[in-house]
This record gives C-alpha cells, sequence and structure tokens, in this order.
C-alpha cells in the first residue's frame, strides 16, 4: 500500500495556502511535526481516569465539558465577516450582529470577571490582562465618544478596549471619521473583524484561563474535590475547555487559532506555534483531571500559554508593517489599495503593545496609530519588537522571518533545522510506519 504523507491546507479568512503531497520538502516537514509531537506526548502523557465523561473531539482536544454551543461563537464571528464582506459594506449589519451577539459581551464583560487577574506574563509576574487595561487606559484610543473606557469590579483602566475599538471602526467614529467615507471602507472593515476575533475572543480566552488557575486554589487533596463538592473536571476543567472553545471555534477557521495557522505560513514556522498551543492546552487539562490534578502545573501551562499566544499578534505585526513599510499611516488619505494593509498593521500591532518595554511602546504606537499619521518603518518596529521577546516569553525562533510568498518549504531554514536532519527524521518516521514510496 502506497501512502503519501501531505501537509494541511491552511486557511483563515484571510488566505490559504495549500501544499502539494508530492514535494518531498513538505513531507519532511510533516515528519518533522509529527515526530515533535510523539515526543511531547511522551513527555507529557496525558492520563485521563476512566470516569471522567469526555466529548467530541476539537480540533486535536477533547473537552470534559459540553462546551458545543460556546464554539459556536465563530458563527456569530462569520456573520460579521459576510456582513463587511458585501459591496458596499453593510456597517449596519455587522453592528447589528455584533451588539446583539455574544462577541460584543466577551470584552464590555472582562472587568467584572473575579479571576480575570489570576494569569500572569510568563517572565515577570504581571497580570495578563491588567496590563492589557491599565495601558490602554493611559494611552487613549481615538475612537467613539459614545463607547469609552470602562473599568469593571475586579479591572480598572480599560479592560474594554477591543470594544472602543471595534464600535469605532462599525460607527465610523474618531479614527475612522472619514470625509469621503465609501471608499475608506476597507480600513473599518479591518478594524471590526479583527477587533472581535483577534483582541475580544482572544483577551476572553486568556480570562478563562486565567479563571482555571484561579479555581484550581478550592482543590482539596484530601477530599478530591472542589470546596463545593464539585469535581475538578467540571470546575477547572470547564474553564479551559472554554478556553479552547473560544481561541478555536467549532471550526477552527476564523478564530484566533487559525491565525496562528496562516503567519506559520508566512514565517516558515509551519504548524509549530499552533501544534504547540494544542499540547499545552492538553497538558493544562490533564493537570485538572481529579486523579492527577497538579495546581502547579495548571498554572505553569497557563502561563506558557500567553506567550505562545501572542506569536500570532506579533507575525501579524511585522506581517504588515513590512507590506506598508514607508507608507504614512493616515486612513483618510492612503491610496485605497493600500489601506488594508494600513489597518491590519495597526490592528496587529495594537495587539502587542502593551506588553512592550515604555519606550518601544511609544515607538511602535506612533508609527502604527492612525492618529499619528506617521510614517511606519518595518525596521524600527521589528527592532522594538525583537527587544522584547525575552520578556514577552517568546524566542526569535518560534517567530519566524517573515517571507511574503510563504515559507513553509523552507522551514529548515527558519527554524534552525538542517536539511540533513529532516531527512533522516523523515527516513525515521517512514521506517516506522513501515511506508514505501510510490
Amino acid at each position: 500500500t502506497t501512502v503519501k504523507f501531505c501537509a494541511p491546507s491552511w486557511t483563515s479568512e484571510e488566505e490559504s495556502a495549500p501544499r502539494s503531497c508530492s514535494n518531498p520538502t513538505n513531507i519532511m516537514r510533516v515528519a518533522v511535526v509529527f515526530l515533535a509531537i510523539l515526543a511531547a506526548a511522551n513527555a507529557h502523557p496525558i492520563r485521563r481516569q476512566a470516569s471522567v465523561m469526555s466529548y467530541d473531539d476539537m480540533h486535536g482536544y477533547t473537552p470534559v465539558s459540553d462546551v458545543t454551543e460556546i464554539a459556536k461563537i465563530d458563527e456569530d464571528q462569520q456573520r460579521i465577516l459576510n456582513a463587511v464582506g458585501e459591496s458596499p459594506v453593510n456597517f449596519a449589519e455587522a453592528k447589528r450582529l455584533y451588539t446583539t451577539g455574544p462577541l460584543q459581551a466577551l470584552s464590555t464583560g472582562l472587568g467584572d470577571m473575579a479571576e480575570a487577574n489570576a494569569i500572569q506574563m510568563k517572565t515577570d509576574g504581571r497580570s495578563v490582562i491588567q496590563t492589557y487595561a491599565s495601558y490602554w487606559d493611559a494611552n487613549k484610543i481615538n475612537g467613539d465618544p459614545s463607547v469609552t473606557c470602562k473599568a469593571g469590579t475586579v479591572l480598572n483602566g480599560c479592560p474594554n478596549y477591543a470594544d472602543v475599538m471595534v464600535m469605532a471602526a462599525l460607527n465610523g467614529a474618531g479614527d475612522y471619521a472619514y470625509t469621503t467615507p465609501g471608499d475608506r471602507d476597507a480600513a473599518r472593515a479591518q478594524i471590526a473583524k479583527k477587533g472581535t476575533a483577534y483582541h475580544a475572543a482572544w483577551m476572553y480566552s486568556i480570562a478563562q484561563l486565567s479563571a482555571a488557575i484561579s479555581k484550581a486554589d478550592g482543590f482539596t487533596n484530601s477530599t478530591k474535590k472542589m470546596a463545593d463538592g464539585s469535581t475538578a473536571e467540571s470546575v477547572v476543567g470547564h474553564h479551559i475547555d472554554r478556553a479552547w472553545a473560544y481561541y478555536t471555534g467549532s471550526q477552527n477557521a476564523v478564530m484566533p487559532l487559525s491565525l496562528a495557522k496562516a503567519r506559520g505560513v508566512n514565517f516558515g514556522t509551519c504548524s509549530a506555534v499552533p501544534d504547540a498551543i494544542l499540547a499545552e492546552f492538553n497538558a493544562m487539562q490533564a493537570a485538572a483531571m481529579t486523579d492527577t490534578f497538579d495546581k502547579k502545573e495548571i498554572d505553569t501551562r497557563g502561563r506558557n500559554l500567553v506567550p505562545l499566544m501572542t506569536i500570532p499578534m506579533i507575525q501579524g505585526c511585522i506581517r504588515y508593517a513590512s507590506i506598508a513599510d514607508g507608507l504614512v499611516m493616515d486612513l483618510e488619505t492612503a491610496n485605497v489599495t493600500r489601506l488594508e494593509a494600513l489597518a491590519e498593521t495597526w490592528i496587529f500591532c495594537a495587539g502587542v503593545i502593551p506588553q512592550l518595554l515604555p519606550a518601544d511602546q511609544r515607538t511602535v504606537r506612533n508609527m502604527v496609530d492612525p492618529a499619528k499619521k506617521a510614517t511606519i518603518v518595518k525596521g524600527d518596529i521589528i527592532a522594538a519588537l525583537e527587544n522584547n521577546y525575552n520578556r514577552m516569553g517568546v524566542t526569535p525562533a518560534q517567530v519566524g522571518v517573515f517571507n511574503p510568498d510563504g515559507a513553509c518549504a523552507e522551514a529548515s531554514s527558519a527554524s534552525g533545522v538542517s536539511a540533513s536532519l529532516m531527512l533522516s527524521l523523515a527516513a525515521a518516521l517512514l521506517a516506522v510506519v513501515g511506508v514505501r514510496g510510490a
């Protein structure tokens, strides 16, 4: 029997990157990824006691609670994409969908979430969500005067910053109040649809991880129960399940994990980041099982996930800053063919800026904020980001190098893995599974 190894077709709402099954480089890449997954599984085996109920697999992760309806948030996101994809752009419908559906509540309700501060930056112990809320409060978005920062009962500052961004775009206010609005619609559409998925849902997924870490304190080893008598799976495990559902959606097509897959193609890291995210989620869930409960492991895995989930935002910032290099960030006067690249530079870089050192925050913000109307210099933006990789808990190899043509076929050079090693690993895998070429 002939077995062909074919890399997956990674898609997002922006692009697709099909790969040929017959390309030997792709076979090697799949071999490397597959062996890495096997190694990770051996290093961190997932042990789930037989008594735990499980639900249908969700893109490699099997929930222990019912999050089927939650995962359908991607249907709401897709409807918004459809509305802003109409010609002319149907902002009225997009706004109706956003304000009456669950996506707006992910941002506006964040400030009152009791456990939102539990998850911390991997390297310096700062509350992840409070870091963003504080930054956007001190550095206001030029948005709609009727939609402003609102502190919550738990988080101060601007925990609803994503809603401020999205509503400004949907209402055509602040930086998006154009004198000739029709030909500027592309910019507003990008901010709206990227703000909902890659800011509101992204941050809420992190908040659910935070809730899992906080709730883990209520587990009692002597009784193997939570303080209220509930099982660890139904409380801690459920929050991890919710985090995954918001991060992937039901179809893994228009939510943050799909961005990780698309950016992997652009940066030569291929599936490395989404695979690592999946592995950390599975390990965190394993630590939340009654028989293998491990509070320290839950906290560690949660902290590990924040840098990994930030990498696609870093890659997006670099990608669009490279495309828009030398352009003036002026959404009012820019050539209409450049509007999307400019808008995406802003929305992706905005997802990273709060984690940077103050001087680097100013460098990036002053170039990418539409209110500044400054010239984008990709080298300065990349240098500012790289200066904070250690602070953010990421490495240059994890981020990769931007290649506008798509770089998965050259993943060996981007990841530092030699072609000969890839050949050896591929050969080893083929030998193990008994595959014979055509």
